[in-house]
């Protein structure tokens, strides 16, 4: 089931799994407040902590976080501690996604070129990298 943190509590989620929830993927998109207001999300980064804290609580085994990059103002410091902090919080599997930006969707509402510029192609590979290496070497580290 996707969730999106804000939106649950632990007794939500418990009832969710009697139900036969047994996966759970949460939309983070980003670890900062900035990021986060600038997409449109309706949660904040303590809503992202309490998300995590309530999925580990509940013994959710399989659960996963999603983030995205390539968001209006995002700068390499910033994407490499949402990769960082999503790491540390230790999901079963991580969906990386570059922004699309697509009519219809509230940040396709809310985004206005030059009012929120995006990062260049060469930025957003760079974030893609920055990601992959990221990811590596944390399934090389499980692995040793």
């Amino acid at each position: 089931m996707e969730m999106d943190p804000g939106t649950f509590d632990a007794m939500k989620m418990k009832g969710l799994m009697e139900l036969g929830v047994n996966r759970v993927s949460l939309g983070v998109q980003a670890f900062q407040e900035e990021m986060l207001k600038a997409c449109g999300r309706a949660h904040g980064v303590e809503e992202v902590y309490e998300a995590i804290e309530i999925v580990g609580s509940c013994k959710v085994e399989n659960w996963s976080m999603d983030l995205i990059s390539s968001l209006p103002h995002q700068t390499p410091e910033m994407w490499e501690e949402s990769l960082r902090l999503t790491i540390e919080a230790q999901p079963t599997h991580v969906s990386v996604y570059d922004l699309q930006v697509e009519q219809g969707t509230k940040f396709g509402m809310l985004y206005t070129p030059g009012d929120f510029p995006l990062p260049s192609e060469t930025q957003s590979a760079d974030f893609y990298r920055m990601a992959s290496k990221n990811f590596l070497m944390l399934v090389t580290t499980i692995r040793n």
